[in-house]
């Protein structure tokens, strides 16, 4: 099994590439002109004399299939390999906030937080974390999690139900009308 190479290896090769590109491009117009008049045929030639817009369209696809064939390859592969390096340096940066943030929080559930992250949480809250960095990040979650899924406390045991106090024998205050009597549009009797 091929092992990936590290990070360090890849930015060596990645500025490597981006010399031998740098190299390419300083000698591009000697280059190109050697390769133009080894492939210049009588057709070429005799576009030049009939139809000078033409040759020059010819000579720029010519151009273009140089450059292709040249550095295409290369910058394709450095691209890529910066998109490699992006992706490692996102990822470590990842690993680094989330380590500091179990350190500074240790009772917080990553998990389920991520979870809540992935299952719960609205897209409005989603965007708006999605742009922090990663300390911020979990930071941000943290509190999020804790205000929608509140503080878990272990439960206690119920209580015996409350005796029933005795109430004063005569209550001070308006009389108030039955049930019955109240019109079916007021508040009490709506539930």
């Amino acid at each position: 099994m091929d092992a990936q190479p590290s990070l360090a290896e890849q930015e060596v090769q990645l500025e490597t590439l981006k010399r031998e590109i740098k190299q390419s491009e300083d000698s591009l117009e000697s280059d190109f002109a050697k390769y133009a008049t080894q492939n210049i045929d009588a057709d070429l030639e005799g576009l030049f004399f009939d139809d000078k817009e033409a040759f020059v369209k010819k000579l720029l696809e010519m151009q273009n299939t140089f450059l292709k064939e040249n550095l295409g390859a290369k910058v394709e592969q450095a691209n890529t390999l910066q998109d490699q390096i992006n992706t490692k340096k996102g990822q470590q940066e990842i690993e680094a906030a989330k380590e500091a943030f179990l350190a500074k929080h240790p009772e917080a559930k990553l998990e389920e937080m991520l979870a809540f992250y992935e299952d719960d949480l609205p897209p409005k809250y989603k965007k708006e974390l999605d742009n922090l960095d990663s300390q911020a990040f979990f930071e941000a979650l943290y509190e999020l999690f804790k205000a929608f899924k509140g503080p878990k406390e272990p439960q206690e045991e119920p209580q015996e139900e409350p005796q029933e106090e005795e109430l004063p024998q005569r209550a001070q205050g308006n009389p108030g009308a039955s049930g019955a009597d109240t019109p079916p549009d007021l508040v009490m009797n709506r539930f």
